[in-house]
């Protein structure tokens, strides 16, 4: 969480002059490579911080794992109809050959993604064109939440099975990805075919924003310490709260409603 709130900062602070840089986004980049390294190594940091950490007994682990359904032993059914036809389009990961079926998945759910990102951006700006509204809205509310669906659905299927910890790490962890790996690769993307040159930024609708990512992030760090570090009712009704009035407030401000 704190490294979110730094790199939400460090975002900051590159919009400040409402233009990119190439190396800005490098600078963003080497900041991911460095939360990378951490999360990586937080077993041996917090050991030496002496932070209490999260075990998993060997016990649990190997009866989730007894829990996984080989789909080609199941029937036709409405409920694994979807898993039944994306295991046509997927090797199954338990195939002899391990390496080429993994690699031929990620590939193929990567270029899915990019098809359909490219997709989904178009007819967003389409749709906002249409609507008379602001781009930034389409953004803020539609992208932002189906590009999120994932990180939703993994979300609640780890704090289903009692990882609240993985649940909001998740959340967590993507944002930071966002901020850093995604706008900075982007960037530095958009710098080699445009020959270095700088991006200019429409910073009038992102400020405001800015400022309340931060201040989220410091306000879910505040309910989550309030709940004992407890996943209940109450502190999904604050967080869900909480992002409502974001929405309403970026939303109002993006059409010159508030200042």
């Amino acid at each position: 969480m704190l490294y979110y709130i730094f790199a939400v900062a460090a975002l900051y602070i590159v919009l400040s002059d409402s233009v990119v840089y190439w190396y800005e986004g490098v600078i963003l980049l080497f900041l991911y490579i460095v939360y990378a390294l951490i999360v990586s190594f937080w077993p041996k940091i917090s050991k030496f911080l002496k932070i209490p950490g999260t075990t998993i007994p060997a016990q649990e682990i190997e009866e989730k794992e007894a829990e996984a359904v080989d789909l080609s032993t199941q029937s036709w059914n409405i409920k694994n109809l979807v898993p039944k036809l994306m295991s046509f389009v997927f090797f199954k990961l338990h195939h002899k050959l391990k390496t080429i079926p993994t690699a031929y998945n990620v590939l193929m759910a990567i270029f899915i993604v990019v098809v359909s990102s490219y997709y989904m951006v178009d007819f967003a700006a389409k749709l906002a064109e249409g609507w008379g509204i602001p781009a930034v809205i389409i953004g803020l509310t539609i992208l932002a939440a189906g590009t999120s669906v994932p990180d939703l659905l993994a979300s609640i299927k780890t704090a289903k099975d009692g990882y609240g910890d993985t649940a909001v790490t998740n959340a967590v962890g993507s944002n930071v990805f966002d901020v850093l790996g995604n706008l900075g690769l982007t960037w530095v993307v958009s710098a080699i075919f445009t020959a270095g040159k700088p991006i200019s930024i429409d910073t009038d609708n992102l400020t405001g924003s800015i400022v309340l990512l931060v201040a989220s992030s410091a306000a879910l760090i505040i309910v989550l310490i309030g709940s004992k570090f407890n996943l209940n009712k109450l502190t999904s009704g604050l967080l869900m709260f909480s992002y409502l009035s974001y929405v309403v407030y970026i939303c109002l401000h993006a059409m010159k409603v508030v200042g």
